[in-house]
């Protein structure tokens, strides 16, 4: 109850200087469903969930630039697992400004987030603070080039020794064909290192902390995207890309109680495998205001120099590295509603999606299902 009175008075608080600003705008969506293993690992234990999130921006346009500053709140509460209840506050400012008549454009932006769970999860609060700066070239009709910067930082309040600066740097190019085909190519330079030393001490209640190399992690990732209007309904696309590691010096949390999401990054960190990538996706125009999606993905994860473990946190005899084949598939029917010509549709959405996980380190070998239905609205 306590959570949903914070909902509303956010809401109001966030709505009321809005409506006295030029050019507002506000967006409320709630959802809820149902998920066969909310911590994804083998423990499978199920629960009902519900998520609200309120997006309130204001901008300000002229003829070649614009200027948008936003608070995005998000609430995420669980019905039999309560102590995984957490709220997500983001504020930030993002810009563009047009740099000729040709369509080349350049995009910054810089903000701040701030995670706070209960008290049993304390030690997993993060704030984060992020800037970005990229451009978009018009190389000639119909092809264009992407190159941008973003850097992160991550600060753990309770683990330090996760606390550090994240950099990526990219660069793209996409090709519109009158066909209706879009291709797209892209490189990815990443790089993260942490802020304090591996001795650093970590919250009580855990086996060990685990440091995987010395240093820093580096990363590149390179994506090939293609997509197909089939006709004036239907698109198809498809994915792959591929992730390799330069250097690797990881840090993650054992436990072997298996309450805590086997996802998130201080478990599982992206830059401690290399990986294959494929996905595959359809969308689908319907009568009456309809729109179906449907896809499935790959990943084929090869940890680096990470045992397996069995559930006592040994080693197995043979002392084989984690390897992880995850197959994902979902689809999403949504329908969009006018109410009124002064607001933009209401749209309302359901969808459904399986996780299979297969991998050699049992905690981490499990399957999950999870069921969802949003209402968004936006003012």
């Amino acid at each position: 109850m306590k959570s949903r009175i914070l909902i509303f008075v956010i809401t109001i608080l966030v709505s009321y200087p809005a409506m006295l600003l030029p050019q507002p705008g506000i967006s409320v969506q709630s959802s809820g469903g149902y998920t066969s293993n909310v911590f994804g690992n083998y423990r499978t234990l199920p629960d009902y969930y519900s998520n609200f999130n309120i997006y309130a921006n204001n901008d300000w346009l002229n003829e070649d630039h614009g200027l948008r500053v936003y608070y995005d709140g998000n609430v995420t509460m669980f019905d039999q697992y309560r102590d995984k209840n957490y709220f997500k506050h983001e504020f930030g400012l993002s810009l563009y400004h047009d740099l000729n008549k040709n369509g080349d454009r350049l995009y910054a932006g810089t903000g701040f987030s701030n995670r706070k769970h209960t008290e049993n999860y304390k030690w997993f609060e993060l704030f984060e603070s992020f800037l970005y700066v990229n451009t978009r070239i018009k190389l000639m009709d119909q092809l264009y080039g992407y190159a941008g910067l973003q850097v992160t930082n991550r600060n753990y309040k309770n683990l330090d020794a996760f606390s550090h600066w994240q950099s990526m740097f990219f660069a793209r190019v996409s090709r519109f064909f009158d066909t209706g085909t879009t291709i797209i190519v892209e490189a990815d330079l990443s790089s993260k290192n942490y802020i304090t030393s591996a001795e650093k001490s970590v919250i009580e209640g855990f086996p060990e902390m685990i440091t995987v190399g010395d240093g820093q992690s580096r990363q590149v990732v390179a994506l090939f995207r293609m997509a197909q209007a089939l006709s004036l309904t239907t698109g198809l696309s498809g994915q792959l890309s591929i992730r390799r590691n330069l250097s690797n010096s990881v840090r993650y949390l054992g436990t072997s109680d298996g309450f805590y999401y086997s996802d998130e990054e201080v478990f599982n960190d992206v830059f401690g495998y290399n990986a294959r990538e494929f996905e595959l996706t359809l969308k689908q125009k319907l009568p009456w205001n309809m729109k179906l999606s449907a896809g499935s993905m790959l990943n084929l994860n090869e940890y680096n120099n990470r045992l397996a473990l069995d559930l006592e946190g040994n080693p197995f005899p043979d002392e084989r590295f984690r390897n992880d084949n995850r197959l994902s598939n979902w689809f999403m029917l949504e329908k969009t509603i006018r109410l009124s010509q002064a607001v933009d549709p209401m749209k309302i959405s359901a969808g459904w999606t399986s996780v299979n996980n297969k991998s050699n380190d049992v905690y981490y070998d499990y399957r999950t299902s999870y069921f969802s239905f949003t209402v968004s609205q936006d003012f």
